[in-house]
């Protein structure tokens, strides 16, 4: 006959009450009188256990001041350990809760109740405990007791996950799989619970990286730059890594962190241009592209340009976030990769592991995706940027702008988080600006309230193109409304005949410098471009969708779809918007209406779609007036 035991852990708490000396016991289910006690999972932690049991079986705080005994209970080949914890004493002002389950009393007391009936106690511990006590036993210190086990990451589906929740989960590191790298940690680790490079290296080869790039992982890996790591540090550094994470949303903001570290040679957080260089050096091999040194050189110099550098200057790390970000340097999804899932599929903790399904690479449309957050979680994190912290347990979110949004649907008195800092608005801690605006989740809303981008300069201009202007002061007016710095698209021909434009119908450009439309709506092509070229040609949208048919040039269309449907903007609408082609032709105003959507599509590339018909080849249009 086979039988199977199903074993836990038990602590137990031997409390002191200060005002009368005496000890507390408890009816355990009615079996007899002895302190507080408490089976708890084999995998649970000893001292957090014994911690709570005591707080609440009194109600109130209680500390712990040391362990009175361990206890090993062997059945067969498997062990349960019971420990007795001995707690501060309980103060004389303490507030306790009264319960007839509870029994105070002194040595003495236990011992004659003991005497005059045997089955009162469970059990004579608690007088040979005490006994030993008062012969001058101390107590074994708690931090005698170690306790190492792995914190898991990612198991909980939640609203207010951390950024290393967010990580781990996109790894598709399970529960099972967590456990096996935590022992392949100790494995490599013992007796040691951390991990030095000597070790990381043999480690690491073992995953099939090679030897010589070791020490840049081991860098990365070293978010608290102590040259050594947790088991924590180890596990977040190869969720980064997994083939299947995805490069967008919180997940890329803390890759982009992790390749940061890889090629930061000193550690400085700042890339020289010689190790930016090796970046796109690295991004070139992954493209299969050529290698050839002078071409590295061009095209690194090129890059370079993109931040706003040149190959003398530096390249900090909230500017690296921030232009991956915005989708202006491509090509970091296939860096900091590992070739093969980094969970072993065997695993000496239960014989066999069966890796997640679809943990396999995909191939990805961009670098980063942007994520619908526009908020920051509120706790701190070791990885990204300190949090706010709430003054409660509630975690929630801070949205990066505020707006004040009118009767109309329109919005106005756009402000940043950051610059309500000082007024009577914010009322937690002060914030990091630069930090804040480098993350990820922060981006796509600066960029979409960002006025003097491009595609927001665009859309400026054509406000003004639909409204009609009846005397000269309006005019002043309405040109210093939408005028946002020197290079407007609605530059006037010359403001010194500004006198001679008292009028301007609605849908016209009026006295408007047509060479700077133009220059900005190039710039606007050449961004979507992007964007579009890395679309699938089969899109996959989800409700809620607006379906909007062919407008042919028609602006006035347009502009009663958006004032219906997106009046506040497509980013802070919710629902996303498919345009089926045909823009241009038969209408009027076939270039403003290009102008608009692309400028939209750049805003919110995640919720704008433009399909292309047939009016949007070279050949029809050459039937029709858009190509003159």
């Amino acid at each position: 006959m086979e039988i199977k035991y199903t074993l836990s852990n038990r602590v137990s708490v031997l409390i002191y009450r200060e005002s009368d000396g005496r000890y507390l016991l408890v009816n355990n289910d009615d079996k007899g009188w002895w302190i507080p006690s408490k089976e708890i999972p084999i995998s649970a932690c000893l001292k957090t256990a014994a911690q709570t049991l005591a707080s609440e079986t009194l109600g109130t705080n209680l500390s712990l001041q040391g362990m009175l005994q361990i206890e090993v209970v062997s059945v067969g080949d498997q062990q349960q350990l019971h420990v007795v914890f001995l707690t501060n004493p309980v103060p004389k002002i303490a507030q306790i809760e009264k319960k007839n389950n509870h029994l105070w009393l002194s040595l003495d007391e236990m011992k004659l109740s003991a005497k005059e009936d045997p089955s009162s106690l469970l059990g004579l511990e608690p007088i040979e405990i005490i006994n030993k006590l008062d012969k001058g036993y101390v107590p074994t210190p708690l931090a005698a007791l170690g306790d190492f086990r792995p914190e898991y990451f990612g198991l909980v589906d939640s609203t207010h996950m951390s950024p290393q929740d967010e990580l781990v989960k996109a790894a598709r590191f399970s529960k099972e799989a967590q456990d096996a790298l935590f022992w392949e940690f100790c494995e490599q680790c013992s007796p040691s619970t951390s991990m030095i490079y000597t070790v990381f290296k043999s480690f690491m080869q073992n995953k099939g990286i090679p030897l010589e790039n070791a020490g840049k992982y081991f860098r990365a890996f070293d978010i608290n730059k102590t040259k050594r790591l947790s088991y924590t540090e180890v596990l977040l550094g190869l969720a980064a890594m997994e083939p299947c994470t995805p490069h967008g949303g919180i997940p890329a903001e803390l890759r982009c962190r992790y390749i940061f570290r890889y090629y930061d040679t000193d550690n400085d957080d700042n890339l020289q241009f010689s190790e930016f260089r090796e970046m796109v050096k690295d991004i070139r091999k992954g493209k299969d592209l050529n290698l050839d040194e002078d071409e590295i050189d061009k095209d690194a110099a090129t890059n370079a340009s993109i931040f706003g550098r040149t190959t003398n200057d530096n390249f900090p790390l909230g500017d690296f976030l921030q232009t991956v970000g915005q989708l202006k340097f491509r090509g970091t999804s296939s860096l900091f990769r590992m070739p093969h899932s980094s969970v072993n599929k065997k695993s000496k903790t239960n014989g066999t592991f069966k890796l997640p399904t679809g943990s396999s690479a995909k191939k990805r449309r961009s670098d980063f995706e942007p994520t619908k957050t526009d908020g920051v979680n509120m706790p701190s994190s070791p990885l990204g940027t300190p949090g706010l912290k709430s003054t409660n347990e509630n975690q929630y979110e801070l949205a990066t702008h505020t707006v004040k949004v009118k009767r109309t649907g329109a919005f106005s008195d756009v402000m940043a988080l950051w610059d309500l800092q000082g007024t009577a608005a914010m009322t937690t801690s002060t914030i990091d600006a630069e930090k804040e605006k480098s993350r990820f989740q922060r981006i796509q809303s600066m960029d979409t309230f960002n006025q003097k981008s491009h595609p927001n300069e665009m859309l400026t201009g054509l406000k003004y193109f639909e409204r009609p202007v009846k005397q000269n002061g309006e005019f002043t007016k309405v040109l210093k409304h939408f005028c946002y710095h020197e290079f407007c698209v609605i530059r006037v021909l010359n403001q010194n005949k500004l006198s001679l434009y008292t009028a301007q119908d609605a849908f016209s450009w009026g006295a408007v410098d047509m060479h700077a439309l133009a220059r900005c709506l190039l710039v606007v092509c050449r961004e979507v471009k992007i964007i579009l070229s890395e679309e699938s040609r089969l899109l996959k949208l989800q409700s809620p969708t607006y379906i909007l048919g062919d407008i042919h040039g028609n602006y006035r269309d347009l502009v009663c779809f958006e004032k219906s449907l997106w009046r506040m903007g497509p980013m802070l609408t919710p629902a996303s918007f498919l345009f089926l082609g045909d823009y241009v032709d038969r209408g009027d105003h076939g270039v403003e209406v290009v102008a608009y959507l692309l400028a939209q599509k750049l805003l919110v590339p995640s919720k704008f779609y433009l399909l292309r018909g047939n009016h949007e080849l070279r050949s029809v249009q050459n039937m029709f007036q858009f190509k003159q």
